[in-house]
């Protein structure tokens, strides 16, 4: 019988992709029938991040002091982290969808390995059913098990602020509670049990 575990590598995340990742796991944990009771508490872990945040801005040429104090936060997010992967999988016991569903990636460790899915292509934004929302939607990649998408509605530049929508079975998704009359930039990338791709090429729309 197949085992899936949850991958562990947060030691080889940058400190500037940590947040990100953070937030997607809160994203897809929260109101997960599967995780009723996550431990650490979801607000346990969303003020660790938050903490980790502060100290990474405040360690930006700020010294040693500010250094080392961003290096401890970075620790306790961690330990956040390696706790509820303990609570994820207790809770899964090797059931891959399930493990899926709460954000973090996920590997067989009985299954010869698939390759990690290519860059997902052909993003394509339209408007939604209603005001304030977009359909995204891209080409499906060989050997990707869904998709995750983040958008945006900052100007366009590299310290712009993205939002994750969670991970997608389906290449296509809708996209809520957007600004109207104001763009929004939208990033897909595909994953399965060997990890996530790259992000594609950003694609932008007026919202409605």
């Amino acid at each position: 019988m197949s085992k899936f575990k949850v991958v562990k590598n947060f030691d080889r995340v940058s400190d500037a992709t940590l947040p990100t990742i953070t937030e997607g796991i809160m994203r897809s944990l929260t109101g997960n029938s599967y995780y009723p009771s996550p431990s650490p508490m979801l607000i346990e872990l969303t003020n660790q991040k938050i903490k980790f945040e502060n100290a990474l801005a405040a360690a930006d040429n700020g010294g040693k002091t500010l250094t080392a104090a961003k290096n401890m936060e970075r620790l306790e997010l961690k330990k956040c982290l390696y706790l509820l992967v303990m609570y994820v999988e207790s809770t899964a016991l090797g059931n891959e969808a399930q493990l899926l569903s709460s954000g973090f990636e996920v590997y067989n460790t009985k299954r010869v390995k698939r390759p990690v899915p290519a860059m997902p292509y052909g993003l394509k934004l339209t408007d939604g059913n209603h005001s304030g929302s977009v359909k995204v939607k891209v080409t499906p990649v060989l050997y990707a098990d869904g998709y995750e998408w983040r958008y945006s509605q900052d100007e366009f530049s590299a310290d712009m602020q993205w939002q994750l929508t969670g991970a997608f079975s389906a290449s296509a998704a809708v996209i809520e509670n957007l600004v109207t009359a104001k763009y929004v930039w939208v990033q897909a990338r595909s994953f399965n049990t060997q990890g996530r791709s790259e992000w594609c090429s950003p694609v932008s729309i007026l919202v409605r």
